[in-house]
């Protein structure tokens, strides 16, 4: 494991010969041996460094234009972790704006021929081909680079995870199909497969720091795996119809991991699993729910769970905050209709009463089906 004042990575030579303390990668130095992690930033350099510094080290398969600085924003700013593999790469980053284009002179020189699967969490990608197609990919919306064709590319501030494949594994995939980025982009996102593959990357994109080596090489594997599944879909050229129970069971895996926002609301959660949101709603009420209650038991749930665990000291009000909730009397009321108890009342139950260390604290809408009408009652 290696650290610089703004990087850190965890091979050593005999794993790979390339490090980022030699500068900008060159293909001569080839793949890594094994699964290996890269973290990079623009942290702790002069503000005058950043952006050069990220185009440098951060942009391979398009060369960003010259920064124009914003007196309003501020320096460039960017962060992101990556894990590259023998077969190809994974990263997640965050990054102010940021435009670029590829040229065929560039292609020539260069010898990138690979394809990026990638997904937007947040911001917007504006992307244009010579010939005048252009694709705008949002919040949830899965899209799909060509690193040999010749395009235009305009990011916003955005948060973004990206999986880079070389080009015959990918069209190993894709068979006889030969679909241009923008109407593959468009077709991946029909998939049937599309929920669990955002799911997936987002799930890896939140947890893939804090993982070790052996859970991120497994994961990785995984995802491939998956993000070619829905390449062969999309290659058929019949997408399956999305089961509504798809979108459901990525929606909620989103609100599990999202219970700490308070702004956590419909519009997001249909963005960040990519439907509408009259889908989500009817996604939901297939399993006798709606979102808003779902959200609402979820984070009563989670609140349940740490005032019984014994290693939680904060306050009633830090523990509202912790679980989304703003108003800690609204808090108060919504604990005490779900548990019997108020939040103070039920910590000091749990030390008193061995019986209550059992209680499954689940949330409801899991353990039966509930009417949106019975879920309403609770203060929002």
């Amino acid at each position: 494991m290696s650290e610089g004042t703004n990087t850190w990575w965890d091979w050593t030579p005999d794993e790979w010969a390339w490090s980022p303390d030699q500068g900008r990668y060159q293909s001569e130095y080839g793949a890594p041996k094994s699964h290996v992690a890269i973290q990079l930033s623009t942290d702790g350099l002069a503000p005058t460094e950043t952006y050069d510094y990220w185009r440098q080290m951060a942009y391979y398969d398009f060369a960003a234009d010259p920064y124009r600085p914003d007196a309003e924003t501020g320096p460039f700013q960017a962060r992101a972790f990556s894990v590259i593999s023998p077969l190809g790469q994974f990263y997640v980053c965050r990054s102010d704006a940021v435009c670029g284009r590829r040229t065929p002179r560039q292609i020539r020189l260069d010898g990138i021929d690979h394809f990026s699967l990638g997904l937007v969490l947040s911001g917007q990608r504006h992307y244009a081909e010579q010939d005048g197609t252009t694709l705008t990919s949002k919040r949830g919306h899965l899209f799909l680079y060509d690193a040999v064709r010749p395009s235009r590319l305009a990011w916003s501030a955005h948060h973004g995870v990206h999986v880079a494949l070389p080009r015959p594994v990918v069209e190993a995939a894709l068979g006889t199909a030969r679909l241009p980025a923008p109407e593959a982009s468009r077709a991946l996102n029909r998939s049937a497969l599309a929920p669990f593959l955002r799911g997936q990357l987002r799930l890896f994109a939140r947890r893939a720091a804090s993982l070790d080596k052996r859970a991120r090489t497994l994961i990785f594997d995984q995802t491939v795996r998956l993000l070619l599944a829905v390449l062969q879909e999309v290659a058929s050229g019949q997408p399956g119809r999305i089961d509504r129970g798809a979108y459901y069971v990525a929606a909620i895996r989103y609100i599990d991991s999202h219970l700490a926002d308070p702004n956590l609301n419909v519009p997001e959660i249909a963005g960040a699993v990519g439907c509408s949101r009259a889908t989500l709603y009817r996604a939901f009420a297939e399993q006798g729910l709606e979102p808003a209650g779902y959200i609402r038991e979820a984070r009563l749930a989670q609140a349940a769970r740490l005032l019984q665990s014994q290693e939680y000291g904060g306050t009633i009000r830090d523990l509202a905050l912790q679980c989304g909730f703003v108003d800690v009397d609204r808090f108060r009321n919504a604990f005490r209709r779900r548990y019997g108890m108020t939040p103070a009342e039920f910590r000091k139950a749990k030390n008193e009463d061995p019986a209550l260390q059992d209680v499954v604290l689940t949330p409801l809408v899991s353990e039966r089906r509930i009417a949106a009408g019975d879920l309403l009652e609770y203060p929002s």
